[in-house]
């Protein structure tokens, strides 16, 4: 029996109520929702389409999702583009594309084999229309595109003299507050439960490995140096180094990638 992995605890990360909600892309299908993860140090968001694939050999097919991982740097981009978005004057639209190296289904190999050449993994499109709403699209080869509104909280109106205010103003308010929080708790979360990715790891353990080497090697010629080649200091100081226990270095992984990275 195959061992599984352990499931991890849910974070702020994973609070629902920080989820975006589309529309039903499918008449089969379900509501489609957009959601943010975090994978090692690296923010994810996944795009979830609410309908399945074909189902085989007599098995339910598995949901259609759009899943694009981004180093923290370019999240903060997006956030702050959908910001000044919502705060344009004018309609106004614009894209960002992820680039990667996507694990992709080898029928030689029998796996998932991460992809030697890069490719867009999705695209984004942040745009601004004449009504004044504010939406986020998440689009894939191969796969449906899917555009989320922001709009007032249902629960949480605006009222502006005892109406409910424009819709340019409140989804302008929404499409702010959505990036702010998202920024706020994933930078959170990544400051608290930051670790030193495996790979960085490997190699700072091998180049202190080295330049432990390195230094007891040089020590011990100008030891030799100043004992003409032969006193008991010299033998002593070598004698404890041969008892000195080594520092255990894990082994590189035979891909040669980096695990943090998972793109």
């Amino acid at each position: 029996m195959a061992e599984q992995k352990p499931r991890k605890d849910p974070t702020a990360v994973d609070d629902t109520k920080l989820r975006l909600y589309g529309p039903a892309l499918r008449p089969d299908g379900r509501q489609s929702m957009l959601r943010l993860k975090k994978s090692e140090n690296n923010p994810v968001l996944e795009a979830d389409l609410g309908i399945k694939t074909e189902g085989r050999n007599g098995k339910e097919g598995y949901p259609i999702k759009i899943e694009t991982p981004m180093a923290p740097r370019p999240f903060k981009s997006l956030m702050n583009l959908i910001i000044n978005v919502a705060k344009s004057k004018v309609p106004c639209e614009f894209e960002m594309d992820n680039w990667g190296h996507p694990f992709m289904w080898d029928k030689d190999a029998g796996k998932n084999v991460r992809s030697k050449e890069r490719m867009i993994i999705s695209r984004f499109q942040v745009a601004k229309r004449e009504d004044g709403v504010i939406t986020f699209g998440v689009t894939a080869k191969g796969k449906d595109d899917v555009i989320f509104e922001f709009a007032s909280d249902e629960f949480h109106p605006i009222m502006q003299n005892g109406q409910p205010v424009d819709v340019k103003i409140s989804s302008s308010i929404a499409a702010i507050a959505w990036a702010e929080a998202l920024t706020e708790v994933y930078f959170t979360h990544y400051t608290v439960n930051w670790q030193e990715p495996e790979f960085q790891k490997r190699r700072r353990l091998e180049n202190m490995q080295r330049a432990q080497g390195g230094g007891q090697g040089g020590q011990g010629g100008y030891q030799q140096r100043n004992n003409g080649g032969g006193g008991s200091n010299y033998q002593n100081n070598q004698q404890q180094q041969r008892q000195a226990p080594s520092v255990p270095v894990p082994a590189m992984d035979d891909n040669g990638f980096d695990d943090d990275i998972p793109f």
